[in-house]
């Protein structure tokens, strides 16, 4: 006997937990699916990094406690209410009638608070992102405040932007809590119901006595049941909206990581373009046009919106008028491949991994031109001070590569990737003077078409460059 309860005590844990675990990794491979799909679309689009954050880490994870796991729940629980309702049904059938109209009642609760339930949950995704942002703007700067002992400040100002979170999560619970005594109002008048309704029957001897003291558990699995059924319904539309956002992300997936389809660019045009920011100031860029192989150099103070224009021509922002025109290699107008025009921004991006890697961009059919890349920038008597050479892993975190490093290891990415068309802005800014002059008549000899944006170069470096040409106005 004592076997037989040991088996059925593991069986029955064995039942309760196994398809616990089967659906935990079903979800856990469907949210690795969407964040694929959802690095491919924001790959795609362009858009901001905190949105994909938020999106991949705290809406994910709403959607699968609040969603994912709710459905488990409702199920079990409809389940044990169904069984019940079949045995009360073996003792009247109005018992069952009146516990079927209950359970319709309850099952209609998260109704009344539907809209309140979604902005709840919308709230707590859109206070979060917000929160991430706060974060990115003040931690990128954090060697500064640090330097400036800072960080009371800092403290200050990250426990304000928490508190938006927090709140959100407040009213969520306010919320859930009044969803729970809708539920339990709705639950003890259907217990009372019930009981009425058993006691009426017995006194009228349809069923018998010893039904009134076990209907009370009757009512605790049907009641309970719905009543937690009811709760993870609630649950599911308070990120209903957070769901539906997530699923327009994955269908705007285009499937595919870079349009190549066009041809390499070796000139360009820039026509009447402009551009509105969301602080309503309007930048229009000169017209102007770079022949094939020609190099410019591009002046102007800051802020005036040089580096918004290489973006433009990037096609990462679109100009509210105007156009940028591509020319191909005979003059004529193309559709463009822009991943062929190389880009040195002020503020050089690399990646936590090797030299090499950051140069080919993990296209190892080209490591064999890597050699002749780094000298043409002036980057192999760096690599000679470096432990592995190009195989240094680049640590973003302690910063193992000078400023200096940075732009030569960009320039020399743009170099090997065949680039006829070179955007620098600011590209030797944090190379020292030899070095830079050094460099820049290295990138002025090749055939490269190149605008080159600088403030602080001497005469003869300008002298190099075919034509200046000095932004002054908007």
């Amino acid at each position: 006997m004592i076997l037989i309860q040991t088996f059925m005590l593991i069986a029955a844990y064995f039942f309760g937990c196994y398809p616990r675990y089967i659906w935990s990794k079903q979800i856990e491979e469907l949210n690795h699916k969407i964040r694929q799909e959802l690095t491919n679309h924001y790959f795609e689009k362009s858009s901001s990094t905190v949105s994909m954050q938020n999106q991949m880490i705290n809406d994910l994870y709403l959607i699968k406690e609040n969603y994912a796991n709710s459905l488990l729940q409702i199920f079990y629980n409809l389940t044990v209410a169904i069984g019940v309702l079949f045995s009360l049904l073996s003792f009247h059938w109005s018992l069952c009638i009146l516990s079927a109209v209950i359970a319709f009642l309850q099952i209609l609760v998260p109704k009344l608070l539907e809209t309140k339930l979604e902005e709840a949950g919308q709230n707590i995704s859109n206070a979060n992102q917000q929160y991430l942002k706060e974060l990115g703007y003040w931690l990128v700067g954090i060697s500064e405040i640090r330097r400036f002992l800072a960080g009371a400040k800092l403290f200050d100002i990250l426990s304000t932007a928490s508190f938006q979170p927090e709140k959100a999560i407040k009213k969520n619970q306010v919320v859930d809590s009044s969803l729970d005594f809708f539920n339990k109002v709705v639950y003890s008048l259907g217990d009372m119901l019930i009981l009425i309704l058993t006691g009426y029957l017995v006194i009228k001897k349809i069923t018998q006595f010893g039904l009134i003291s076990s209907i009370s558990n009757f009512n605790w699995f049907l009641f309970g049941s719905l009543m937690a059924v009811s709760n993870f319904i609630g649950r599911i539309k308070s990120v209903i909206k957070v769901n539906q956002q997530v699923l327009q992300a994955r269908e705007n997936v285009t499937n595919k990581f870079n349009d190549n389809t066009g041809q390499i660019p070796v000139g360009l045009l820039i026509k009447d373009v402009s551009i509105t920011f969301k602080n309503n100031k309007k930048i229009k860029f000169p017209n102007f046009k770079v022949k094939k192989g020609e190099k410019i150099l591009l002046t102007g103070k800051s802020g005036i919106g040089k580096s918004t224009l290489f973006k433009i021509i990037l096609g990462e922002l679109q100009p509210d008028s105007g156009k940028v025109v591509y020319f191909g290699q005979t003059g004529e107008e193309i559709y463009p491949d822009l991943s062929k025009i190389g880009y040195l921004p002020q503020d050089p991006i690399l990646f936590p991994t090797s030299i090499m890697n950051n140069i080919t961009m993990f296209d190892s059919k080209i490591n064999n031109n890597v050699q002749e890349a780094i000298k043409k920038v002036q980057l192999q008597d760096d690599l000679k001070e470096l432990p592995e050479g190009l195989n240094t892993k680049i640590d973003l975190d302690k910063i193992n590569i000078s400023g200096g490093q940075r732009q030569k290891i960009i320039l020399a990415r743009a170099e090997i990737h065949n680039s006829r068309i070179l955007l620098i802005d600011e590209g030797t800014s944090a190379i020292d003077k030899d070095n830079s002059s050094k460099i820049i008549s290295q990138i002025l000899k090749t055939d490269k078409t190149i605008v080159f944006i600088a403030h602080n170069l001497d005469k003869s470096t300008k002298a190099k460059f075919d034509r200046v040409i000095s932004w002054k106005t908007n």
